[in-house]
């Protein structure tokens, strides 16, 4: 007989968190890792353009979480459950929400600040050809 692992629903694994960029809130998920690590690493995630955490960022963040690596998955200012104008978007705001995550997500308790990687921001930086000042890890306002 085959038996399945009942897995909880991803609301039981995650913490709804939020952090400020600029002068509004961004939404975010917190799937903290998992295993007896005292300080883990970290990935921040977040889609691009007008994508949010609920378009499929659960269950790669679920992974990551499972291989003791933590996840922190927000939505950009204007879009999601963030705050800001809605369906605003603007490439160096979206930046600068990178640069908040990544800032915040260094301050959360039993994650190694060092070990604090985003998937994108190479990607939008290049693309977007902005200048590697507008992706540092400092909170600027909007």
């Amino acid at each position: 007989m085959h038996t399945a692992t009942v897995r909880p629903p991803d609301s039981m694994r995650r913490q709804d968190l939020s952090f400020p960029s600029g002068s509004e809130r961004c939404a975010a998920w917190l799937y903290p890792a998992r295993g007896s690590v005292e300080k883990a690493p970290l990935v921040v995630m977040a889609h691009g353009l007008s994508g949010t955490r609920r378009d499929g960022l659960g269950p790669f963040a679920e992974r990551f979480s499972e291989a003791g690596i933590a996840a922190l998955v927000f939505d950009h200012r204007g879009f999601g459950d963030s705050g800001g104008e809605p369906d605003l978007f603007h490439p160096r705001r979206q930046l600068q929400d990178w640069a908040a995550a990544i800032a915040f997500a260094r301050s959360l308790p039993g994650v190694d600040p060092e070990l604090v990687v985003a998937d994108e921001v190479e990607f939008l930086r290049r693309t977007l050809g902005l200048a590697e000042r507008e992706i540092s890890a400092e909170p600027t306002g909007a």
